[in-house]
Parts: structure tokens; C-alpha cells; sequence
């Protein structure tokens, strides 16, 4: 008896503990299948800020999405590097039903705002000529 009380015990403190995810659908979410807009991109990343500062993982599913462009990611996922929600990101961030192609444009964006936000002046720095150069 005392036995099972204390399996019952640890088994819903285990419980208690895991971190619940959250699974954002875009195109629910966007209420269409062109991912193109920043004003589109705030709406997802108010989502995700809401649930990643509440100690949530998120799943972003991509799931019926036509087309990505880097405006929109920059604002539903870039700005989440910007200080402003706690913890590690990337640990609380994973993608679904993404392609390879995608993926990898995610990513960059991903990269760019860490570059951006760690440092803003140097990153700006660092267009300004990359782009004086052309």
C-alpha cells in the first residue's frame, strides 16, 4: 500500500513538471496559405511569445503553407531574440511539416535576428558595407 502511494506520487509530480507544448498552426492562425506579411508575422509571434514566456515549448507547423517570405519570419520568429522573452529559445522552438528549403530560410532568419540583437550596431555596421560595396 505504502508502496503504491508513493509511485502514485512521483508519477504526478513527473507529470506536474513537463512542460506542455503548444503546437501553432500558421495557416489557422494567419487564416491563409501565403506567409508574407510582417503583420501576419506580429499575429504568430504574439502566440508564441505568450506561450514560450510561459514556460511553454511551441511547435510551428507550416503545414499548407504556399509561400515564406523573410519579412514575415523576421517578425514572427526574429523578434523573439530581442531580449525580451527569457530562457533558451531554441530549446522551446521546433518546426513541423517545414520543407528543407523553408527550413533553411527559418534558420537564417533565426541567425540574422541573434546577430542583430546581440549586437545592433555592429550588425548595422556590417550591412552598411556589405551593401556599400555593390
Amino acid at each position: 500500500e505504502n508502496r503504491r502511494t508513493e509511485t502514485a506520487h512521483i508519477y504526478s509530480g513527473v507529470i506536474a513538471h513537463m512542460e506542455a507544448e503548444n503546437v501553432v498552426c500558421i495557416r489557422d492562425l494567419i487564416g491563409g496559405e501565403f506567409c508574407i506579411s510582417s503583420n501576419d508575422g506580429e499575429k504568430v509571434f504574439s502566440v508564441i511569445k505568450s506561450a514560450i514566456s510561459r514556460g511553454n515549448k511551441v511547435c510551428i507547423s507550416f503545414e499548407n503553407i504556399k509561400s515564406i517570405s523573410a519579412s514575415f519570419l523576421d517578425s514572427a520568429i526574429g523578434q523573439l531574440y530581442n531580449g525580451e522573452v527569457q530562457g533558451n529559445i531554441d530549446e522551446k522552438l521546433s518546426f513541423d511539416n517545414i520543407s528543407p528549403g523553408r527550413r533553411l530560410v527559418a534558420e537564417r532568419a533565426i541567425r540574422e535576428a541573434k546577430a542583430y540583437y546581440s549586437d545592433p550596431e555592429r550588425y548595422v555596421a556590417k550591412m552598411k558595407k556589405i551593401f556599400a560595396d555593390d
